[in-house]
């Protein structure tokens, strides 16, 4: 049987390289395929990725595709997949194999409900070890959320029909991260956003260097998601972008905020990286050393306690069955957009109203007569003058999260168009009708006399 790209042509029993013997897809999306297969070797069970034709035909997707398989295999942390082979079919399109999971992802796991105290804390231990390793040998992942985190099944146990299986934790996909030792930009232009918008850092959007604080501003958030069973952001995407952008701290409910591992979790989603933990196991020490029995502990204020500002210091899932997620959209896709984003901060007028600075605030005009297209010059000076997000430049409390945002601007309220005034041309030609016609009805009339002599 010939091997088409994508898996096009293959059927059970089909022979890949000499070396798999595929025995069904898993599951298919718009840039891959994913079978189960067997190495022919000894028996052993693989999940064999391989491209579609269409992304084989996009440089920047078989870049990516490649060093996913190349920076993965660097890495030997247990909680992250393993990659076992890479290499092309013999038509041509690119493959890896990876170990193959049984389980569920976290994404799917959390569509019914939150977990466990203990149990978040198990996924957050090993997510920051694996992160530790990468981080170590300079690989940023990018793109930390919880379709990319899987819920492996408990050896010799059978799976609950629904919910965490038990088991070990993997991390997947490292198709979108970055060596920033060697700055392999790779299929990553220069102005060009990837991570997923509910899940990236204020950085990510920004496209400005990534580090790894950028990996653990995503996992603090998927450690919240799990203790409540809700995104912390799930507004539009574009939406999402723009809080973050202008620094609008994240909209924890109270629910979290309530948590002993608030702190823990706030410190690692500010909008500075130099002030979130320096390395994933510093934030795996902090997230420990907060475990309690169930308690709550008074909400945490930005700057006290143990976490004062310091100095700086889509397609299914590899090697995993498809386990669709049921009532639950959070956070989309892998998001690849244009950036930088230039964002006015002001909050949408009503009907027939403009938005202008307030007189008495004393504010630079960053906006001029353009109204809402800022130059990086103004932005930069009310950046200096407004500082660091406060009570009053952003959401102060939970009950607020859905209100206008709030900055020092005073909406006016446009005049009243004026009475749309009659062309002059309009009334030179009616006098000219009226002309012609009272000439044409003075000879109609001397016509008639003419006529009845």
């Amino acid at each position: 049987m010939a091997l088409g790209p994508g898996g096009a042509g293959w059927t059970r029993g089909t022979i890949v390289v000499g070396r798999y013997r595929l025995e069904d897809e898993i599951g298919r999306g718009g840039f891959g395929a994913v079978h189960r297969a067997t190495r022919v070797s000894d028996g052993v069970p693989v999940a064999l990725k391989v491209l579609t034709y269409g992304a084989m035909l996009q440089d920047d997707t078989a870049a990516r595709f490649r060093r996913e398989a190349e920076l993965a295999m660097r890495l030997t942390h247990p909680s992250t997949i393993r990659v076992l082979d890479t290499g092309t079919t013999q038509h041509g399109a690119p493959f890896i194999a990876f170990e193959l999971l049984q389980g569920r992802s976290l994404e799917s796991v959390l569509a019914a409900g939150p977990l466990s105290e203990e149990r978040a804390l198990e996924v957050a231990e090993a997510l920051l070890g694996s992160l530790e390793e990468a981080h170590r040998l300079g690989i940023v992942h990018r793109d930390i959320k919880p379709a990319n985190i899987f819920l492996c099944e408990r050896p010799g146990l059978p799976p609950p029909p629904t919910g965490d299986p038990g088991g070990p934790i993997k991390l997947l996909d490292f198709g979108v991260a970055k060596d920033v030792i060697s700055n392999e930009l790779g299929v990553t232009a220069e102005g060009i956003m990837i991570g997923t918008p509910a899940y990236m850092s204020p950085e990510q959007i920004g496209s400005k260097p990534v580090a790894a604080a950028t990996d653990l501003y995503a996992v603090a958030l998927v450690f919240a998601e799990m203790l409540t069973g809700k995104a912390v952001y799930d507004g539009a995407p574009l939406v999402v972008c723009m809080d973050k952008v202008r620094g609008v701290p994240a909209p924890f409910g109270p629910e979290l905020r309530s948590s002993p591992f608030f702190e823990v979790i706030e410190r690692a989603t500010r909008v500075s990286p130099a002030e979130r933990p320096p390395t994933a196991s510093e934030m795996l020490r902090a997230l420990t050393g907060r475990r309690s029995s169930r308690g709550s502990l008074p909400v945490a204020t930005p700057g006290s306690g143990a976490f004062a500002r310091s100095s700086p210091s889509a397609p299914p899932t590899p090697g995993a069955p498809h386990s669709p997620t049921v009532g639950r959209k959070v956070g989309g896709g892998t998001a690849i957009m244009m950036a930088p984003i230039v964002i006015d901060p002001r909050p949408q007028s009503a009907p027939h109203v403009v938005v202008q600075p307030a007189r008495a605030s004393q504010l630079p005009d960053v906006y001029g007569d353009t109204h809402g297209v800022a130059t990086p010059q103004g932005a930069a000076a009310l950046r200096a003058q407004l500082g660091p997000p406060a009570a009053s430049h952003g959401i102060t409390t939970p009950q607020a999260r859905g209100a206008p945002i709030q900055l020092p601007y005073a909406p006016v309220p446009l005049p009243p168009p004026p009475p749309l005034a009659r062309p002059k041309a309009r009334g030179a030609l009616l006098l000219i009708l009226s002309g012609i016609a009272l000439l044409l009805l003075v000879a109609a009339a001397f016509g008639w006399v003419w006529l009845s002599r």
